[in-house]
């Protein structure tokens, strides 16, 4: 990066060197404990991981004439090809301590060239071919592009380049600033200001399978910096841009109507904050009082003004507003089936298709069938045990009445047993009066005259009710004769 070296291992970050010279860094793949590094100043670093598991630096190479080394690339183990700017490209070869050794790679007809010349002008570099190389991987191996458009397989064995007879003109003439190789498809992807090409590169022609137009994509913005994958229209290209974001891009879908045809994608379901499978269909009420969509379009063309809007039936009355917002919430949802439409917008107005994601929130247990079935038996039950308790009581209700009547009728017996008219006197003031505890009591008074003589009667039969009222009433047939 762009304050040295660094190591990541984990979540750890461990600083190798805080040398901002150093270009680039690669494991070697003939000794795992080797680090190499390309330094715009040094040429190249050999490091070695000692035992307290830190790099430090055994050894420091330049090809020639202290020149940097800005870039290189580790064909095989133990042989590189590397780029020194303008002190050209070299081959490099090391064993497993990291001993180097370099060879100038030159181009095919250099020593044709040089050998038809006059003694005098052998040596004016000005007349010999370039010796500068871009190199990349391709369907033939790996390949040097020349500064004349030029196209050389790279003999990294025997350290020298093959002609070909390829010239890619067309592609450098058409602005080209950078390119990749695809190994998925095994095609090869130039950057140019025309367009994008795809090209497939045989051992003595290449093919343009397509020139791809940028469309919306703004090639000032990018930093040349990219990588192909994926194969047929699948294809994906991930640019680098200025802005230090990362563009996503799918040539063969994302040209003309073929834009809309790019869906949202439902990105996580959240219940009460935890995120669930989008298998999970069936809420339970309890634990669903909390809902959030989460959601994107993969539409990476400054990504950052796409827009959403969305609409869930069974709740909401309308579709919402374009948002940049890339979720949805929703709080004490109650039950019932619902289905989130989502669609989506891409910077230059572009609408997706509406896509959707159906779930159900189940009622709660008191409020299920099972729950009504139970409250309906329940209440079954009561209405019958509820008459049967009416019947009783009206029962007992008419019994009592019975017994009522039947005690009123022996009060009334009981009380014509009583005397209704009082005896006078000239010697006494005579007045009774009875107030039972019961219904039918056994209380008695009476009076008689005989020969002169004024007889009163007060009795209290034992006990109290019906057989204490019978009791009086013999007592008083006896006495009455």
């Amino acid at each position: 990066h762009n304050y040295g070296l660094s190591e990541y291992n984990g979540n750890n970050v461990i600083m190798i060197s805080n040398d901002y010279d150093i270009a680039m860094s690669s494991q070697s793949k003939l000794n795992k404990k080797l680090l190499l590094i390309a330094h715009n100043i040094d040429g190249l670093k050999i490091m070695r991981r000692n035992r307290d598991g830190k790099f430090r630096i055994i050894k420091t190479f330049q090809p020639n004439n202290k020149l940097p080394v800005r870039g290189f690339k580790e064909l095989k183990p133990g042989k590189l090809i590397l780029n020194t700017g303008p002190g050209g490209t070299f081959f490099a070869t090391y064993d497993y301590n990291g001993n180097f050794s370099f060879s100038k790679a030159d181009h095919p007809l250099k020593d044709s060239i040089q050998s038809n010349l006059v003694d005098s002008l052998k040596n004016d570099l000005s007349l010999l071919p370039d010796s500068s190389f871009n190199w990349a991987n391709s369907n033939i191996g790996y390949i040097a592009f020349s500064d004349s458009a030029s196209v050389h397989k790279i003999d990294i064995d025997n350290q020298k380049l093959l002609r070909t007879g390829i010239n890619m003109a067309e592609i450098v003439n058409a602005g080209l600033f950078n390119g990749s190789y695809n190994e998925d498809s095994r095609h090869n992807w130039y950057l140019t200001r025309s367009g994008v090409y795809e090209v497939k590169i045989n051992e003595d022609s290449y093919d343009i399978i397509k020139i791809h137009n940028w469309g919306e994509i703004d090639y000032n913005e990018l930093t040349g910096r990219v990588f192909v994958e994926g194969v047929g229209e699948n294809q994906t290209l991930w640019l680098g841009s200025n802005d230090a974001k990362l563009i996503r891009w799918l040539p063969y879908k994302s040209s003309g109507s073929e834009v809309n045809s790019i869906k949202p994608i439902m990105r996580g379901f959240y219940v009460n904050n935890n995120l669930q499978s989008l298998d999970t269909l069936n809420l339970k009420y309890d634990s669903s009082r909390s809902i959030k969509f989460e959601y994107s379009y993969p539409v990476y063309n400054k990504e950052e003004n796409n827009e959403f809007r969305v609409f869930l039936k069974g709740q909401d009355s309308d579709t919402s507003e374009w948002s940049k917002t890339s979720f949805r919430e929703y709080t004490n949802l109650p039950e019932n089936d619902y289905e989130l439409y989502i669609q989506a917008r891409d910077t230059n107005g572009n609408e997706s298709e509406f896509v959707s994601f159906s779930f159900t929130i189940l009622p709660p247990w008191y409020r299920t069938y099972a729950a009504y079935a139970s409250y309906l038996i329940l209440l079954a039950f009561g209405f019958r045990a509820f008459g049967k308790y009416q019947a009783k009581k009206s029962l007992e209700q008419a019994d009592n009445e019975r017994r009522a009547g039947e005690l009123e009728e022996a009060k009334k017996i009981q009380q014509s047993m009583l005397p209704k008219v009082f005896p006078s006197s000239k010697l006494f003031d005579v007045s009774a009066g009875l107030v039972t505890s019961t219904e039918i009591g056994g209380d008695y008074y009476d009076f008689f005259e005989k020969k002169d003589t004024l007889y009163a009667v007060c009795g209290d039969a034992t006990g109290h009710g019906t057989a204490s009222g019978m009791m009086v009433s013999i007592i008083k047939s006896g006495l009455n004769g």
